[in-house]
């Protein structure tokens, strides 16, 4: 069938949802279907305006899939994009029906959020508070209810959307992203090497308000412990000032990482992979960091806990749970014949979760969505 994915991101594979765009609309032709993708850079006059495009831009994208409709069979368009294109659909049922896919219900994750600042983990200003109620939640959550079928990359988004949205739960599928498998030679016996790597933008819901404090009382109980944080998205300096002079000689900042070749090579200079996140949906660093043979160390949040068994192939700790982090390090720097097995695990479980098998769930999300819409 022919497919347009939209997504008003960037047209970048060094991007989350960039990537994730590029990986499954890939292996929905290897399915046999057909693809098309737009991006921000498709819509110029909405490019680096976003206040004027969580308003403006989901409803010129209605119009432009009117004016193309006969090109495609389906729609799928990530979450906050698509309320009006469902407007549309309840008022004109012959236009190609429309598959939402959530990587984070907003509403809920900002209730989550909300719920860190209270802890002093997460910084939110008042009129943000405000404006997304007014501006984002009403389109997000309402393109969520229109939708012919709504496909969420953890169980427990799927959850909110049926007791919280009222979704009916055949109208919601779970999808778990996909990886491409890395050939690490990760046959040790022995695990010395305490580096440990951090990916991710520099932001409260990645965790960058408890990794200092992780890292300190890590540093004062193996001195010779190393972190990288890569593509924070920031200035080094600025990342650095977040911790004490003291441990700056421990840390190596790399903001920007294009090349994924580079960021394979990073990842098999590592040990231990911290993902100590507030929020995630079905994070593809950490399963790059699994496949690559890594120890993943990571936040029982969103679908992480969909992806990592705890003391199988990885070790979890509690969202804000500082002590419970530092533990988990503590024991992967200090137990190497059992972080042999776990790695050697984390390797297998990221070879059961190919692309190929997440764009043959989207694709039954697609059949249902088609079928409901001739009911």
């Amino acid at each position: 069938m022919s497919i347009l994915l939209v997504t008003f991101n960037s047209n970048s594979r060094s991007t989350g949802v960039g990537k994730w765009s590029h990986e499954i609309a890939t292996a929905l032709e290897g399915l046999g279907h057909t693809t098309t993708l737009w991006f921000e850079e498709d819509f110029p006059l909405f490019c680096g305006r976003r206040r004027l495009a969580i308003l403006f831009f989901p409803l010129a994208l209605a119009i432009r899939i009117v004016r193309e409709r006969n090109q495609f069979e389906v729609v799928i368009l990530h979450e906050p994009i698509g309320f009006w294109y469902g407007v549309f659909r309840r008022q004109w049922a012959a236009l190609p029906p429309m598959v939402v896919v959530s990587h984070g219900i907003e509403s809920l994750v900002f209730r989550e959020m909300i719920a860190a600042s209270r802890l002093g983990f997460a910084h939110i200003l008042r009129r943000s508070r405000l404006t997304v109620k007014v501006a984002r939640f009403w389109q997000s959550d309402g393109a969520l209810r229109l939708a012919d079928q709504v496909v969420c990359l953890t169980q427990q988004d799927k959850d909110y959307a049926y007791a919280r949205l009222r979704i009916a739960s055949t109208s919601i599928t779970v999808m778990k992203n996909g990886v491409n498998i890395v050939d690490p030679h990760y046959a040790k016996t022995v695990i010395s090497e305490r580096s440990v790597v951090f990916v991710g933008g520099w932001l409260d819901v990645k965790g960058k308000r408890l990794l200092p404090e992780i890292w300190r009382q890590i540093c004062n109980l193996f001195d010779d412990a190393r972190l990288s944080i890569l593509g924070p998205g920031c200035a080094k300096e600025m990342v650095e000032e977040a911790f004490d002079s003291a441990l700056r000689g421990s840390l190596y900042v790399v903001p920007h990482i294009e090349d994924q070749d580079e960021m394979v090579s990073q990842y098999l200079n590592h040990s231990v992979f911290l993902m100590p996140s507030l929020r995630e949906g079905s994070p593809l660093a950490l399963l790059e960091a699994m496949a690559s043979g890594l120890v993943p160390v990571a936040s029982r949040v969103g679908g992480i806990p969909d992806i990592v068994t705890d003391g199988t192939d990885g070790l979890l700790f509690d969202s804000m749970d500082i002590g419970g982090a530092v533990e988990c390090l503590r024991i992967a720097f200090t137990e190497p014949e059992r972080m042999s097995r776990i790695r050697a695990a984390a390797v297998d479980r990221a070879r059961q979760l190919t692309w190929r098998s997440s764009a043959m769930v989207l694709e039954t999300a697609v059949q249902a969505a088609i079928q409901r819409s001739r009911v």
